[in-house]
């Protein structure tokens, strides 16, 4: 078991990055939410570009 902060703070953003989606596939999986899209699906109208 790995202390949660510490080890966020020791990581970088994109490892960080990783590391969540990749928590997050491993739950979708075990359990999947009835109506979530994936997040590449998700756009926000005020994006800067």
């Amino acid at each position: 078991q790995y202390g949660g902060i510490k080890v966020l703070e020791e990581l970088g953003d994109s490892q960080i990055a990783i590391l969540l989606a990749i928590l997050r596939a491993r739950r979708t999986r075990e359990a999947p939410p009835p109506e979530e899209k994936p997040e590449e699906e998700i756009i926000p109208e005020d994006l800067p570009f």
